[in-house]
């Protein structure tokens, strides 16, 4: 059997992800055009073999994960991520619940380093307060992925009560690992 693909059309389909993440950096650096096929081609066959989940959007230190058939949505952060890669991605996530109607949302914090503290304040004070409010009936579950750091459990823990003061009726629940998650979602 043989493989016949288009470079072009591979590169062209991981360009709008790649170019926005830490694997554009990494990339640029090797100079190699190889190196960037192998990287697409492999990451187009793993999305198509494990899962049904699609990459929506991807920032910086980011990627907005969807799966329309399981209803729901993941937010995976990478590194040390600054106040509007955070605020667009939440605002993002907030709008994508409002209109498609996922139900459940992970929140995966394993590869995260650290939050912009300004983005913790606006989180606090203004997506809890006014952008979580119109989607909240539609958000039935909401998991967090934690590493193992004391910093990530605090921050989660923080998060999570001032969340659960303003809804109280949100279930949010916090995990190490994704597959625990999927368990208590029930996807």
């Amino acid at each position: 059997m043989s493989l016949s693909l288009d470079i072009n059309m591979v590169m062209s389909k991981c360009h709008t992800f790649l170019k926005n993440t830490q694997f554009w950096v990494l990339i640029k650096k090797q100079k190699s055009k190889n190196l960037y096929f192998h990287y697409c081609l492999f990451t187009m066959i793993i999305n198509e073999i494990e899962s049904t989940e699609t990459i929506h959007q991807a920032y910086k230190t980011s990627t907005i994960y969807v799966d329309k058939s399981r209803k729901f949505l993941e937010i995976r952060w990478l590194g040390r991520v600054d106040f509007d890669d955070y605020k667009q991605t939440m605002l993002e996530a907030g709008r994508l619940v409002g209109e498609e109607g996922f139900q459940n949302a992970i929140i995966n914090r394993l590869e995260l380093e650290e939050i912009s503290p300004d983005a913790a304040v606006w989180l606090k004070k203004e997506f809890v307060k006014v952008h979580l409010r119109p989607i909240v009936n539609t958000l039935k579950k909401v998991a967090t992925v934690e590493s193992k750091s004391a910093f990530s459990r605090f921050y989660s823990n923080s998060l999570t009560l001032a969340i659960k003061v303003v809804y109280p009726s949100l279930s949010i629940k916090s995990f190490s690992s994704k597959e625990e998650a999927f368990t208590w979602m029930g996807v």
